[in-house]
């Protein structure tokens, strides 16, 4: 999310919040911050579907909120599905007829059909192909259900680190001892994926973020 709202010339910071102090997803503490460093837009990944307490303070803050997740939704007592009706947009494919092919897709899956979406209202002739590697990541890394649109995606993606693999997994991938050519979905799974989920247990997962998003090699 954060690659591609850039690429599109938008203004966007992250934050994750800490496990340890506050759980996951959504918190009142991370809203007020944000609102007092001037975020006007908050877009979640992976989260808050279901955070309606929280959904409802950004509101009272003036954050406008946008929800990408990939969880169950909350339902009514006639199973009607409910949503956080102060959400300006819900974007979660579990919303979507069980038989459809994004019905499966993991949170980093959700997050590429936004910036896919968002590249072609914006500017068609940008593509957000490059940021496939770290969706082959996140589905593997997040135990996704590989079938259909989500097992292309992750082709594509491990496609993309055979060929070019941005600096930050080049990196990883040294560390691991792996050759970016013959990366499999294995080799996610049992070697990169564990060094990166590491860093949110051992101090801040804002280290993954920013090894993923470096651009450079310096």
């Amino acid at each position: 999310l954060v690659l591609g709202l850039r690429a599109l010339g938008a203004e966007a910071d992250y934050t994750i919040p800490n496990r340890v102090t506050h759980s996951h997803g959504l918190n009142r503490d991370g809203l007020a911050r944000a609102r007092e460093d001037g975020v006007g837009l908050l877009v979640t990944c992976d989260c808050g579907v279901t955070d309606f307490p929280d959904i409802a303070y950004a509101a009272e803050l003036g954050l406008d909120l946008i929800v990408t997740d990939h969880h169950d939704l909350a339902r009514d007592s006639d199973g009607a599905p409910r949503l956080p009706p102060e959400a300006v947009a819900v974007v979660n494919p579990k919303r979507l007829p069980p038989g459809h092919p994004l019905a499966n897709l993991p949170g980093v899956g959700v997050a590429w059909k936004v910036i896919e979406a968002l590249t072609l209202a914006v500017n068609p002739m940008i593509w957000p192909d490059p940021l496939l590697d770290l969706v082959a990541l996140g589905i593997v890394a997040d135990v996704a259900h590989q079938a259909a649109d989500t097992r292309y995606l992750l082709q594509m993606g491990l496609r993309r680190i055979h060929e070019n693999p941005r600096p930050g997994l080049r990196a990883l991938l040294q560390i691991a001892g792996l050759d970016p050519a013959q990366v499999t979905a294995d080799d996610i799974g049992f070697q990169l994926g564990p060094r990166l989920n590491a860093a949110g247990r051992l101090d801040t997962a804002e280290l993954a973020v920013a090894l993923l998003t470096a651009m450079t090699d310096a």
